[in-house]
């Protein structure tokens, strides 16, 4: 499976093109629980359901994006990728997290 729609280039985006990532038909203020999904974020899922669909999605193939992730917000807060954990969001991925520490 390639996700055509991840972007390749990781600069900071301009306000213009982080503005042009989405489509809302209002003024609308993104909250961490329920915002709107980036154009390139939608577009990824369109395809993904569409070859999941067709019977054509291949499940290891998502290891490339997860690991794109991962390295990625690391690279961000300074951590190494290992140290990134992706699971769902909410205190049961964190109180994992912490039992898996010895927390």
């Amino acid at each position: 499976m390639k996700i055509d729609a991840i972007a390749e280039d990781v600069s900071p985006p301009t306000l213009a093109t982080a503005r042009a990532e989405f489509d809302a038909d209002m003024t609308y203020l993104d909250t961490a629980a329920f915002g709107l999904p980036p154009r390139r974020s939608w577009m990824a899922l369109q395809q993904a359901l569409a070859q999941w669909r067709a019977g054509t999605a291949d499940a290891v193939a998502y290891d490339v994006p997860v690991a794109a992730a991962r390295s990625a917000y690391a690279h961000l807060v300074g951590a190494d990728p290992s140290a990134a954990a992706v699971g769902e969001p909410g205190s049961r991925t964190a109180l994992a997290c912490l039992r898996a520490r010895g927390r």
